[in-house]
């Protein structure tokens, strides 16, 4: 009998084991790479096992917004989220846009942007809007101060917020220029000033006044504007004053041949009691055609301290 019990034992366990095989067998050996239907029924992305999905986020899929960088990087790996995290993680970063490898080289490439430019449909990148990002970041883009460098060196990362920082931790640094890559070697180069001398526009540079910089200021109100700008893009205008200038004083762009203060602006902005000798103001952008830029002081349209032509197409 009991040889008996034990090979009914064992054909039980064979059993029991044959039927967890057979159960085993009913997953599809892909199982992890089907696609996967939602609560409500909607078709998901196909998931292979051991892959953790990047969530899209604010990505922007097959779109370029071009305009407003600030700094630019290679990425060795070909995923626009480290392009959409690397913007998430900087104060100035407003926007971006990943371009796809093989488009400005080999790898991938992210551009972080100080603005939210245009949208355009372009298979070649992907871009992004940050969320909630409208923190100030005191620095001027192409903008140039020529003059009052005591201190210049070599940034090996591209990051002009280095740039601004060392300033900032300077008793002695009244202003700063970060010069991109390629204008002075390789690499970008930072400079930093015992005053505020006069800001001029220029792709090579990105700027800055710390706060309290009360040198450099002019005798007399000088503006720098764009003579070409594209449709609805945002105009960026340069400045300096005299140290008891007038805070009430604004830029406005009107259509050539409008009379200011008898005919309406199209848009406008204030400088504002923060700029005390020099600065950048932004103006929302406008439609195509011919325009005059104006710096007006006193909150009025009848002093006028500059004026510049402007082209929008």
């Amino acid at each position: 009998m009991k040889p008996r019990r034990v090979i009914t034992l064992v054909f039980a366990v064979a059993a029991l084991t044959a039927l967890a095989a057979g159960t085993r067998k009913m997953i599809p050996e892909n199982a992890l790479v089907q696609s996967t239907v939602s609560a409500a029924g909607t078709n998901m992305a196909p998931i292979a096992a051991g892959l953790v999905l990047t969530p899209q986020g604010n990505l922007e899929y097959d779109t370029n917004r071009p305009g407003a960088d600030y700094r630019n990087f290679e990425i060795a790996q070909a995923d626009p989220a480290i392009c959409r995290n690397e913007c998430a993680s900087d104060s100035t970063c407003k926007a971006f846009t990943y371009v796809k490898p093989g488009v400005q080289g080999a790898r991938a490439h992210c551009w972080l942007k100080s603005d939210v430019t245009t949208a355009s449909a372009n298979t070649c990148c992907v871009s992004g809007i940050k969320s909630g990002g409208n923190s100030s970041s005191g620095l001027e883009v192409n903008v140039n101060r020529l003059g009052g460098d005591y201190r210049d060196y070599e940034l090996a990362d591209n990051n002009p917020n280095h740039c601004r920082d060392d300033c900032m931790a300077d008793s002695r640094c009244q202003s700063f220029t970060f010069l991109r890559p390629s204008y002075r070697g390789p690499n970008a180069h930072c400079f930093l000033k015992n005053s505020v001398p006069a800001a001029t526009q220029e792709t090579c540079c990105i700027s800055g006044v710390k706060a309290g910089g009360g040198g450099g200021c002019r005798s007399e109100y000088t503006m720098n504007a764009p003579s070409l700008v594209g449709v609805y893009q945002k105009v960026n205008i340069t400045f300096t004053a005299p140290a008891d200038h007038n805070p009430k004083g604004w830029m406005g762009i009107y259509a050539a041949g409008a009379t200011p203060g008898k005919d309406g602006y199209n848009t406008w902005e204030y400088v504002g009691a923060e700029h005390q000798c020099s600065g950048a103001v932004t103006v929302n952008g406008v439609p195509a055609g011919q325009y005059v830029v104006y710096y007006f002081l006193d909150g009025g349209y009848e002093k006028i301290a500059a004026r510049s032509n402007l082209t929008v197409r």
